[in-house]
């Protein structure tokens, strides 16, 4: 009997950064740059049921983002087998207002709903990150299709479009995406 092909999304542990309380939409990039080069917090730790499935991987893929390297070291000792730019988050537009000045959690929020709303300023557009998640889900499949079980140690966003696309090319799963650190979902075919 053919074993079944499978694919784990997994999103990075809690990242080492602290938020400010209060910046201008034009401070988000320096934020955000922030985010991205940070790893996560030694606290941060994966359940024992993430560290399974990391273990029961054929390989372990990454975005280039320190946060998805980190996470995959702290979940097995399996070397990671590709780190790839087209697994990183989806990018946040922004505008180059400094006032009002506000949470930053607020400035993502509203920046991520007008993303999804199909403004794009200065960022990636929705429309794109959605063909990047196709291909992301492609690559994917045909590394499941060789190597028969893939952990992609991922981001929040981005996993959501790939659990999409996944979903179009027929493979299933009985969890949505993963939207909480550490959280994963298990995709069949």
């Amino acid at each position: 009997m053919k074993k079944k092909n499978k694919i784990i999304l997994l999103r990075h542990g809690e990242p080492d950064i602290s938020i400010p309380k209060r910046i201008g939409s034009s401070e988000l990039v320096g934020f955000v740059v922030e985010y991205d080069a940070v790893g996560i917090v030694t606290s941060s730790i994966p359940s024992q049921e993430a560290i399974d499935q990391a273990n029961q991987a054929s390989i372990i893929v990454c975005s280039t983002l320190q946060r998805s390297l980190e996470s995959a070291q702290k979940l097995t000792k399996q070397p990671v087998f590709l780190t790839d730019a087209l697994f990183c988050e989806a990018n946040l537009p922004y505008s180059d207002w400094h006032y009002p000045r506000l949470s930053p959690l607020f400035w993502l929020t509203f920046y991520r709903v007008l993303w999804l709303l199909g403004y794009s300023k200065n960022a990636e557009s929705f429309k794109a990150a959605k063909a990047r998640a196709k291909q992301a889900a492609q690559l994917l499949v045909a590394l499941a299709n060789q190597h028969q079980r893939v952990l992609l140690v991922g981001h929040g966003i981005i996993n959501y479009l790939i659990d999409k696309e996944l979903k179009k090319l027929g493979w299933k799963s009985n969890k949505k995406s993963p939207r909480k650190y550490w959280h994963y979902s298990l995709y069949h075919c």
